[in-house]
């Protein structure tokens, strides 16, 4: 009878490792970001000669991936800038709104653009937004890169 062979003690490490590895176990680097644009509108906007003439357009961004990701831009073809803003009221109650360089998405949140606080502004409008109508717009995101979305008008 031969004698037994011992197991190394490296042996059922590494076998731990792989296995880990391969079940999506610690130390596996997330998975990019998985992004998802829903409830999408943009409000009814009339064009008027010597007067401003901007937009807005309001949806939701889920990121169902593994790691944030970043709104940097928008652009509509039909207005002069597309920037992301933000209603704020400062100490006195004043409302007013500011310009955002960008929004983070975490991995497995989402963010609403809504009335009252985040937003697409459309600036310069180059025609009415009438309800019925739909517009695209192009969002620029840092690590998913541009995603297409089409976007109906509703009434004010």
């Amino acid at each position: 009878m031969r004698p037994r062979r011992r197991t190394p003690a490296v042996l059922p490490a590494i076998l731990l490792a792989a296995a880990a590895a391969a079940c999506g176990g610690a130390g596996e680097t997330p998975g990019e970001p998985e992004l998802q644009v829903t409830e999408a509108w943009a409000r009814a906007a009339a064009v008027a000669p010597d007067a401003p003439s901007n937009g807005a357009v309001y949806f939701t961004a889920a990121n169902h991936g593994g790691q944030a990701d970043r709104l940097v831009a928008a652009r509509y073809a039909g207005a002069d800038r597309t920037m992301i803003h933000e209603t704020f009221v400062d100490e006195r109650g004043v409302a007013g709104m500011r310009h955002l360089d960008a929004v983070e998405v975490p991995a497995g949140a989402e963010v609403r653009f809504e009335p009252g606080g985040r937003h697409l502004m459309l600036m310069g409008l180059a025609a009415s937004l009438a309800p019925g109508d739909t517009i695209e717009v192009t969002l620029e995101f840092e690590r998913s890169g541009e995603l297409r979305v089409r976007v109906p008008v509703r009434p004010l």
